[in-house]
């Protein structure tokens, strides 16, 4: 697996990977007509209910004017690049029967973001600042492997706060442990 550019793409990678997705970074694109190299920041492929679920994630400072962040972002999940992830990800885990598919943007900074989350949702493109990307999926996904472990019979503790997880997912491991030690009100706020 390639290493992730940045601390989000590996958080993008960590919360796809503990959902049970097969997670990859930089995945690489066709280039576009004038040549150079396209890639997609961090893709996960699951297959679920007899259907492969795809997870795109693009990672980034939107720090131009509000139109160019839009047109930006939309470039990164156009139609031909979500075609070929279908089609990377059918390959590689031989799949035929059909697909689903969840575009994500997570803003380390944006101005306007409730403005960009508007026109984003017009294309089905999932805007979120870090903040919430960390307070809505990172940390909710944390619980739910944490529960399923105890589910399972994996774990005897019985309580969801003292179960720890893998030491690979060390940026999981931070946010847990903020979170415990309420590091983490910043969020709330």
């Amino acid at each position: 697996m390639p290493i992730p550019r940045n601390w989000v793409e590996e958080l993008a990678v960590e919360w796809l990977t503990i959902k049970g997705y097969l997670a990859e970074s930089n995945v690489r694109l066709k280039a576009g007509s004038h040549g150079g190299v396209a890639e997609a920041d961090v893709v996960g492929a699951q297959i679920i209910h007899n259907q492969l679920e795809i997870i795109h994630v693009e990672t980034g400072s939107l720090s131009e004017g509000f139109e160019r962040n839009i047109e930006w972002v939309k470039r990164k999940f156009e139609e031909k690049r979500q075609k070929e992830i279908v089609n990377t990800f059918e390959y590689r885990l031989e799949w035929e029967y059909g697909f689903g598919y969840r575009s994500i943007f997570v803003a380390t900074y944006a101005s306007k973001p409730h403005e960009m989350k508007r026109q984003l949702d017009v294309n089905k493109i999932e805007f979120l600042m870090l903040k919430d990307f960390i307070k809505q999926e990172v940390l909710l996904a944390i619980d739910t492997w944490k529960r399923e472990q105890i589910q399972a019979g994996r774990r005897k503790t019985q309580t969801i706060k003292l179960l720890t997880l893998p030491d690979c997912y060390w940026l999981l491991n931070l946010l847990d442990y903020l979170k415990l030690s309420s590091g983490l009100n910043f969020l709330w706020d």
